[in-house]
């Protein structure tokens, strides 16, 4: 028997209707390769957001964002990082030009919640 990862189409995305989802916003989600970091990040993507994907697995995360791109997430980026080492992950943040936009969403969709924060200003969104 042959186990396959389940495909996200269009039809799987929830669409918002908030102001907040926007290109103006990033949204950074960590363990973006895999499971529910894919989900999160494509999700984001679809809805608007400008999303920064980081992962230490390069090939599901550039996965990632072709699922994303193929839905019709516009603004979505890869960024190899090994979350463990600080030095990498200050890398990832800075690496992109779009952080000075008006708002940034870290999520970590590995923990036990979905931790979702808007740092202008940190405060807890969910």
């Amino acid at each position: 028997m042959e186990i396959k990862e389940p495909g996200i189409t269009r039809k799987d995305v929830l669409i918002l209707d908030d102001d907040d989802f926007c290109k103006e916003n990033v949204c950074i989600v960590t363990g973006c390769g895999t499971g529910i970091g894919r989900a999160v990040t494509v999700a984001a993507a679809v809805n608007g957001l400008t999303v920064a994907g980081l992962d230490i697995n390069a090939e599901q995360g550039e996965k990632t964002v072709d699922t994303a791109r193929a839905l019709d997430g516009t603004d979505v980026a890869f960024i190899p990082t090994d979350l463990t080492d600080d030095v990498q992950v200050r890398a990832a943040v800075k690496r992109r030009p779009v952080w000075d936009r008006s708002g940034i969403w870290p999520i970590s969709p590995g923990s036990s919640t979905l931790m979702l924060w808007k740092i202008s200003p940190w405060k807890p969104m969910i």
